[in-house]
């Protein structure tokens, strides 16, 4: 029984030996990379919460981009946007390491007067080109959409004036239409005005000879009641 407790000790001792040197050479020859970005607080803090980060790894701080790469690669992003000519799009991507190199020299002026860092990554390049294209597509889609618009609004007109055009020949025709239909009333009420005239002419003569009549009968009446006296 002791015989197996002892054989069962050793064996643990040799595994655990065994686990401490396969640790020791897997520490040896395994490598964990870190990446961080130096803009914004998130690495300082990170930086604070675990120390360990900086006294327990190596830093290898990545330098700049030269103005090859940053043309490169703003070729490389760009050739497939549609800019038109081969020279807008020469000087659009000439433009891109120029403007990053600009707000590096910024930052370095910044950091001398103010003592405050400003850090640009080429994170921060291929932001640039992607804020880039973005509005470009927002501009294109904008541009679309009012050139959409006003070719509805052109149709629109153009619909309008064939309407108007329509409804002016219409008109006219209308017009002389209802400039006969005046010219016969016209026509009309001036031969009811020659009859009115003679119905009120004849009318006159039969009131005439009404009176006539009335005086002719008063006389008679007045004869006859000077007979009968």
């Amino acid at each position: 029984m002791f015989a197996q407790k002892s054989r069962r000790k050793e064996s643990q001792t040799r595994v655990r030996t065994a686990g401490t040197g396969s640790l020791t050479r897997l520490s040896l020859i395994f490598t964990l990379p870190l990446c961080f970005s130096p803009v914004g607080e998130t690495f300082r803090r990170r930086a604070r919460q675990f120390p360990a980060l900086v006294n327990c790894a190596v830093t290898d701080w990545f330098q700049p981009w030269p103005q090859d790469a940053l043309l490169n690669v703003a070729e490389n992003f760009i050739k497939n946007l549609s800019l038109g000519d081969d020279n807008i799009r020469k000087a659009v991507v000439k433009f891109m390491p120029f403007s990053f190199k600009v707000v590096n020299q910024a930052s370095a002026q910044m950091f001398e007067q103010e003592r405050r860092y400003i850090y640009t990554t080429p994170k921060s390049f291929l932001e640039l080109i992607k804020l880039f294209t973005s509005m470009l597509n927002a501009r294109r889609d904008a541009l679309e959409k009012n050139k959409e618009r006003y070719e509805n609004g052109l149709i629109r007109l153009r619909n309008t004036a064939e309407d108007v055009s329509k409804l002016e020949i219409d008109l006219q025709e209308m017009q002389v239409t209802v400039e006969a239909q005046k010219q016969k009333a016209d026509a009309f009420a001036e031969t009811v005005g020659k009859e009115k005239a003679k119905v009120e002419a004849e009318s006159a003569k039969a009131n005439e000879e009404a009176e006539k009549c009335a005086t002719i009968q008063r006389d008679v009446e007045e004869k006859k009641q000077s007979t009968q006296r």
